[in-house]
């Protein structure tokens, strides 16, 4: 409903529209593999999973990090060289 809103007011464009339906099925996935592991996960695995999670998203970090010579600001949003930051 608040999306519909947001939409209807401009506050939401045609991209990020793209992005959220881009995102759409991994976070279908994400949803019916959590269904699907609850009760079945003692509380051990559970936090071998959510470290698996953790130290992927880090080194996925890392290596935008390294990779990518850009920064976002957090008040424009538009991509600036880190030489010149």
């Amino acid at each position: 409903m608040i999306a519909l809103w947001l939409g209807g007011t401009g506050m939401i464009g045609p991209a990020i529209a793209m992005l959220f339906f881009f995102g759409l099925p991994a976070l279908t996935l994400g949803t019916w593999a959590g269904l699907k592991s609850f009760g079945r996960l003692n509380e051990a695995g559970f936090r071998r999973v959510v470290l698996c999670l953790l130290v992927l998203s880090g080194v996925s970090l890392l290596f935008r990090g390294r990779l990518g010579r850009t920064q976002t600001l957090p008040r424009g949003g538009e991509n600036v060289p880190s030489e010149n930051l």
